[in-house]
C-alpha cells in the first residue's frame, strides 16, 4: 500500500509540478493585493461627517457634464476617497468615473495609469487564476489545484511510516532536499489542505449547490423591482442608504449599484466588521423608486452552508483572521511552490537507485 502511495504520489506530482508551481508562488504574491490596491485609491484627510451622499452625486454629476449616477463606491476606511460613476444621458457614450472628497465635495483626481506594484500584482493575479488563458486556463488551474490537494493527501500518508521531521544538513545536499520536502511538506499541510480545498471550491459552482443542501431554509433569489409611476425619479441616494443600513444595521455600505432601466432595484452592499473579504457579503435591495427595502441578506443570520459559501474566499485567500493567516497562507503557498522543485530533484537523484534495482529485477 505504502508503494502505491509512493508511486501515485510520485507520478502526479511530476505531471503537474510545473502548474502548481507557478499557481502556489502567484497565489503567496496575492497576499499584498488587498494593501497595495487600498494604498493605490486617492486618500483624503479625515473631516468629520462626510456630506450627503445626494450633494455628493449631483457634483459628480456636474463634473462629468451630468448623467445619472449608476454606481457609488464608498470603502472601508474613513481615509478613503469615494467614486461615482456617471451614465451620460440618453445612455450614449461611456460612463465617466468621478472621485470626490466626501468630507469637502471637492474632486480628486485619480491618477493616469496605475502603479507598477499595482500592476504586477493585477498579472500575477491574472497568471493565478487563469494562467492568463481565459477559460481553458481556468480549467488547467482547477485540475491543478485538485492534484496539489491529492498531493498533500498522499504525501503525509507516505510520510506516516518514517515520520522524518528533522534536517540533516551536514549530510549530503541531497539528503537536505529530502528532508526539506518532508518535514515543509508535514508542516504545512493542514493549511495546504485549506488552500486546495477552497481552490477548488472557488472554481466549481456545483459545490455551492451542496453546500446549501445544509440550509433549512432555500436562499431567497433577488427580487423583482415593482412597477413604478411613469416617469418617476430614482429614489434619493440618501434614502436608499438609510434603508440598507437600518435592513443591516452594524454593517458598513461598500458601493450602491443602480441598474440601467427600470426593471432591477438598486443593490447594496454592505460589510461587517468582522467580514474580511474585501466588500463584504451582506446585500440590501432597495425598491429604486419608492426606496424601501424588497430583501435584505445578512452574513450575520446565513444558514450554516450559505455561511461557508461566504467565507470560502477568505479560507483560500488566509483573509479569515486578517494579517496573521495572510501571512500563514502565503508561507504555506511558497512551501507548495517549493515542493514542486524538490520533489523533482527528488525523483531527479534517485533515477540511478531506481535503474539499478530494475536491472537487476531483469536478471532475476
Amino acid at each position: 500500500m505504502h508503494r502505491a502511495f509512493l508511486l501515485f504520489h510520485r507520478w502526479l506530482a511530476l505531471t503537474v509540478s510545473v502548474f502548481v508551481a507557478v499557481a502556489a508562488a502567484s497565489g503567496a504574491l496575492l497576499v499584498l493585493e488587498g494593501p497595495v490596491a487600498r494604498a493605490s485609491r486617492p486618500h483624503v484627510a479625515p473631516g468629520g461627517t462626510p456630506l450627503s451622499l445626494d450633494v455628493l452625486g449631483a457634483r459628480a454629476r456636474a463634473a462629468s457634464g451630468g448623467g445619472a449616477v449608476t454606481t457609488v463606491v464608498l470603502g472601508d476606511g474613513p481615509e478613503l476617497a469615494w467614486s461615482f460613476r456617471v451614465a451620460p444621458l440618453g445612455g450614449r457614450g461611456r460612463a465617466v468615473s468621478v472621485t470626490i472628497n466626501p468630507y469637502t465635495g471637492d474632486v480628486v483626481a485619480d491618477p493616469a495609469t496605475p502603479g507598477t506594484l499595482v500592476s504586477f500584482l493585477q498579472t500575477a493575479h491574472a497568471l493565478h487564476t487563469r494562467l492568463f488563458g481565459g477559460e481553458t486556463g481556468a480549467a488547467v488551474v482547477t485540475v491543478a489545484t485538485g492534484a496539489a490537494f491529492l498531493l498533500v493527501v498522499s504525501g503525509a500518508v507516505i510520510w506516516w511510516r518514517d515520520k522524518l521531521w528533522r534536517l540533516r544538513s551536514r549530510e549530503s545536499w541531497k539528503r537536505l532536499n529530502y528532508d526539506l520536502h518532508h518535514s515543509l511538506g508535514i508542516f504545512s499541510s493542514v493549511v495546504l489542505l485549506l488552500i486546495t480545498s477552497t481552490g477548488v471550491w472557488v472554481h466549481v459552482d456545483q459545490i455551492d449547490d451542496l453546500m446549501r443542501r445544509l440550509d433549512r431554509r432555500p436562499a431567497p433569489s433577488p427580487p423583482a423591482q415593482p412597477d413604478g409611476d411613469p416617469g418617476a425619479p430614482i429614489a434619493p441616494l440618501d434614502a436608499i442608504s438609510a434603508a440598507a443600513r437600518a435592513a443591516v444595521p452594524g454593517a458598513d455600505i461598500m458601493n450602491i449599484v443602480i441598474p440601467p432601466g427600470s426593471r432591477s432595484p438598486v443593490a447594496v452592499q454592505l460589510k461587517y466588521p468582522e467580514d474580511h473579504t474585501p466588500a463584504g457579503r451582506s446585500h440590501v435591495y432597495v425598491d429604486r423608486y419608492r426606496g424601501t427595502v424588497l430583501l435584505a441578506v445578512s452574513t450575520r443570520t446565513a444558514e450554516p452552508g450559505q455561511h461557508l459559501i461566504d467565507i470560502k474566499r477568505a479560507l483560500h485567500t488566509g483573509d479569515i483572521y486578517g494579517g496573521p493567516t495572510q501571512i500563514l497562507w502565503a508561507l504555506a503557498s511558497l512551501v507548495l511552490a517549493s515542493q514542486a522543485v524538490t520533489g523533482v530533484l527528488m525523483w531527479w537523484n534517485g533515477r540511478a537507485g531506481r535503474g539499478a534495482r530494475s536491472s537487476k529485477a531483469g536478471i532475476k
